[in-house]
This record gives C-alpha cells, structure tokens and sequence, in this order.
C-alpha cells in the first residue's frame, strides 16, 4: 500500500499537542520515583548505605542483606534494602508531658 497522505498544519498542531502532553507525564511519572530501579549494582549500593565494598561484602557473607549473582556481578534488589532498613530502625521514644 503507497498511498500519498495530506498532512495538514491542525494535525501537525494536534501532533505536537498529544507528543508534548505524553513527554511531560513520562517526566512527570520519573520525578514522582515511578521509574525507580528495580536492582541496584555494588557500587550504587555502596553509595546510597555510604558504606565501602569490603563492608558490603561483610554484610553479604553475614547474610545481613540479600543479593543475587550473576556471573561476577552482584545485584541488590531495592525493596530488600527498604525492608531491611524497616526491619532495622529503632523508634523514637516519645516524651510525654511535655510541651514547646
């Protein structure tokens, strides 16, 4: 099928109407974290935790965090990290009587 088409100046505008509205929910979706990455490498790892990647290995031979491997690379699922966090946090004690 090689059929010639018009296009004409409304459909261009109305192109550049719908492209422009798409882009700018994708930015939207990415700023508000719904692009997050699912699986994090070592050295992102040891960024985000600020710790080395000797510590890091500690913990992965501890089993104090989850990791999967493939080939020579190490993979940490970001949820996993989030939960260890939760299931590590310490909560505040909260003073009662007192006022500001």
């Amino acid at each position: 099928m090689n059929e010639d088409h018009l296009v004409t100046k409304d459909c261009l505008e109305n192109f550049k109407t719908v492209f422009i509205k798409a882009i700018e929910d994708l930015l939207n979706r990415r700023s508000n974290g719904e692009f997050q990455k699912t699986w994090l490498k070592t050295a992102e790892v040891c960024k985000l935790l600020g710790i080395s990647q000797g510590k890091l290995q500690a913990m992965r031979n501890a089993r104090t965090i989850t990791f999967t491997q493939i080939g020579g690379n190490m993979y940490y699922n970001v949820q996993d990290i989030n939960e260890m966090f939760e299931a590590n946090k310490t909560l505040a004690l909260k003073e009662h009587g007192q006022h500001s």
